[in-house]
């Protein structure tokens, strides 16, 4: 665990353990807010308590990005607190927890439940959340326009391949998120895994090599070549990082296998 005080109202929970998944808090001044959990109740606590101190507020909420266990496993550190979630969590949420019986203590029920978008706070010191889908269906981010902070969530890795093969994932979501994101003020970038990073050309470098990746195997796929010889082909783009556990494979797997309704 390590906490990453990246801004006088902005601090992140970094779990080295596992793909450096960021858990944020953004301090509005009336309250605290919290985004996504972890994967640890203890490592969740550890780091809600420091906030509470660091920011000596006692107000809070919390809302999560999308229903991947490792964004909602600590979720028991926050039950007592107002839970705001999409509209497309749940079923998700639902599913997970059913499939690894994860026990939160008691029924989970989130305290608000919103459509589209849903903004935080008021004027200079509020952040909104809007859902977007892309890694997965119900994926959201958050915007700090204060500090010009765009919350990633999981459309958007640093130090690691991009992760689109979910039974959900859909690339051309994911390219217009990417795509809305270059059009606004971002200075820094917490994505769902990775380092933060104040180079929002990442957004672009990242968008690029989709729509690049969409258009080859859109064309190939009019070819009727395999997936297999699609995989070797030389003219497949190649992805900015290294690739040791083939992400990048699997989600062109996906891709090319839901062709047809997954653009």
């Amino acid at each position: 665990m390590k906490i990453i005080n990246v801004s006088d109202s902005v601090s992140v929970c970094q779990d080295e353990r596992y793909y450096l998944v960021n858990s944020i808090c953004v301090n509005l001044g009336s309250e605290l807010v919290f985004v996504d959990t972890g994967i640890e109740p203890i490592i969740a606590s550890k780091f809600r308590n420091s906030m509470h101190k660091l920011y000596k507020q006692d107000k809070a909420c919390l809302t999560i990005t999308h229903a991947n266990n490792d964004h909602f496993m600590g979720l028991e550190a926050f039950l007592d607190l107002p839970i705001i979630v999409s509209d497309k969590f749940m079923d998700p949420f639902n599913m997970r927890t059913k499939s690894s019986k994860i026990d939160f203590g008691k029924s989970f029920k989130p305290t608000e439940i919103y459509s589209s978008s849903k903004t935080l706070g008021s004027g200079k010191q509020s952040v909104t959340f809007t859902q977007t889908g892309g890694h997965t269906e119900d994926s959201c981010f958050g915007y700090y326009p204060t500090e010009k902070i765009l919350i990633a969530g999981d459309n958007l890795l640093t130090d690691m391949p991009q992760y689109f093969f979910h039974t959900d994932s859909n690339l051309e979501k994911y390219i217009n998120c990417l795509k809305e994101w270059e059009k606004m003020d971002i200075e820094m970038i917490i994505p769902g895994h990775g380092n933060i990073t104040n180079n929002p050309s990442h957004i672009s470098r990242v968008r690029s090599y989709f729509e690049k990746l969409a258009e080859f195997l859109l064309h190939t796929k009019q070819s009727d070549l395999s997936i297999e010889e699609i995989l070797t082909h030389t003219a497949l783009p190649k992805y900015i990082e290294p690739d040791p556990e083939n992400w990048i494979e699997k989600g062109i797997r996906h891709f090319y296998d839901n062709i047809n309704s997954n653009k």
